[in-house]
């Protein structure tokens, strides 16, 4: 091979490299996406045009920015107009067109079907935060119907439940206060919050159910702000039960009260009561579990070291008696301050510690 067979080559080679990464990028208005392929299609600037161009897509989502009528940058390499893919967001939006054959200009973009009917921003509900009552509040904000936009603005002054501000809700972005009606003893209910082009607040009342309670459909022309589920015996509302779903009962707190948590010289016993309770505050019924029960620390005994939760009242008692004597002479020294541990038998990680405070004859706290 020539010398001159070598030159051209290597040129040849080296502009072929240049040409294959040389990256050439354009400017479109996305028109509409095909998921099903993986592609879309294109408008360039000053021309009518459809043009199908490829689009990144890892395994988890779409991108966000893939949505018609968004200007985007077009990547092509090497020249190849038949090798498009849309990369990013464009610079600027192509100006419209005119049509070749009819002679009128091209709308400027594709037509976008109005938004689902949703709340955009705010619109929260809320539980009251300075008293326990049946009662949410709504906080402002801005929602869509039918393609038009609504605000929730804040309650006035002359409005009927302005008494609630003392109930501690925000009086510049509250829309108003709701009441929700009284629980059912033994079954389980979800209401759901709703508004319109009105912008008047509904509270819709759900059916009583015995478990998985449904909240009521969304009738047409409003948007859902938010449900509440309503426990069996409930007197107050809290931020834990808005918008939650139903789960069925289950052990969740062992809550400790003792009688007397301070025995004096004379006071030798004091009664306690377990309580089990479900993940809602109430206590875990027609479920038979057990309660270690034990002293970690400081003298006495307990009645028992393994008590039954009844099933009928989630609840069970023991007692705890100090030891006899104070004097060293009886050979009984006793150690404070007491502490009480309690453990679920089927479940090591619910647990509660509770102690109880022994005093000597003078009245000081024995340590």
């Amino acid at each position: 091979m020539t010398i001159y067979s070598l030159k051209k080559r290597f040129l040849r080679d080296r502009m072929r490299r240049e040409l294959h990464n040389k990256v050439e990028t354009r400017d479109a208005i996305l028109w509409d996406v095909i998921p099903e392929q993986k592609l879309c299609r294109v408008k360039f600037q000053g021309s009518d045009n459809l043009v199908e161009c490829k689009y990144p897509e890892n395994i988890e989502q779409t991108p966000r920015w893939l949505k018609p009528g968004t200007s985007v940058k077009v990547n092509h390499r090497s020249g190849n107009k038949h090798s498009f893919e849309v990369i990013s967001h464009g610079l600027f939006v192509p100006t419209p067109t005119i049509n070749s054959e009819t002679g009128l200009s091209n709308p400027a973009g594709p037509t976008i079907a109005p938004g689902v009917d949703t709340v955009l921003i705010g619109c929260l509900v809320k539980a009251l935060s300075d008293v326990q009552a049946m009662k949410v509040y709504v906080q402002t904000g801005t929602y869509r119907i039918g393609g038009i936009f609504y605000s929730l603005t804040p309650m006035l002054m002359t409005d009927d439940n302005i008494a609630d501000m003392s109930m501690g809700v925000p009086f510049d972005i509250t829309q108003g206060v709701y009441e929700i009606n009284a629980a059912h003893a033994t079954l389980w209910r979800m209401d759901r919050l709703v508004t319109a082009a009105d912008h008047v607040v509904d509270v819709l009342v759900g059916d009583n159910a015995v478990n998985e309670p449904d909240p009521p459909d969304v009738p047409s022309n409003h948007v859902s702000l938010g449900t509440v589920l309503i426990p069996p015996g409930f007197t107050a509302i809290d931020d834990t039960l808005i918008n939650r779903t139903y789960e069925d009962p289950a052990a969740s707190l062992i809550n400790v009260s003792i009688a007397d948590s301070d025995l004096t010289w004379t006071e030798e016993t004091t009664s306690i009561t377990l309580t089990l309770l479900d993940q809602y505050g109430n206590p875990l019924l027609g479920t038979y579990v057990s309660v270690l029960c034990s002293i970690t620390s400081g003298s006495g005994i307990l009645s028992t070291s393994n008590v039954a939760i009844s099933t009928t009242t989630g609840q069970a008692t023991l007692t705890y008696t100090r030891e006899d004597g104070y004097a060293e002479s009886s050979g009984n020294i006793e150690n404070g301050p007491i502490w009480l541990n309690f453990v679920l038998s089927n479940n090591s990680l619910i647990s509660m510690i509770a102690t109880i405070t022994i005093y000597n004859e003078l009245g000081e706290p024995i340590l």
